[in-house]
């Protein structure tokens, strides 16, 4: 397992805790990288690098309001600059980009803008 922090820490971040977790995956580098995952229910829900994003709502499908209220939360809380949100029963994410993505399939993989300080 990688390196867990703290409930108390990922609070402070604006995410609610309950079932929830976050990993520096240091133990799996070659399959993560130096990827950051938070992990809802053993799914890792949104992982995050200095490239991409990844969202996933796991082999169940799990796409349910816990589900979306996490993601969002880590997007706030870790400045991610992304929105998963519903019409009806389908799924969308506003990306960092500015587009906005139907999220039909288990995972959607979203490139990462992070804002350059000139």
């Amino acid at each position: 397992m990688g390196d867990r922090f703290s409930n108390k820490w990922l609070r402070e971040f604006g995410v609610t805790t309950n079932n929830t977790e976050i990993f520096q995956e240091s133990y799996e580098r070659k399959r993560y990288g130096d990827d950051t995952v938070v992990r809802l229910h053993d799914t890792n829900i949104v992982r995050w690098n200095s490239n991409t994003i990844t969202l996933d709502v796991g082999p169940g499908n799990w796409r349910t309001v816990t589900t979306k209220a996490r993601m969002n939360e880590v997007a706030r809380g870790f400045g991610l600059r992304f929105t998963v949100w519903q019409d009806k029963f389908d799924w969308y994410v506003s990306t960092p980009a500015g587009e906005t993505l139907r999220f039909d399939d288990r995972v959607l993989v979203m490139e990462r803008l992070v804002p350059v300080n000139i």
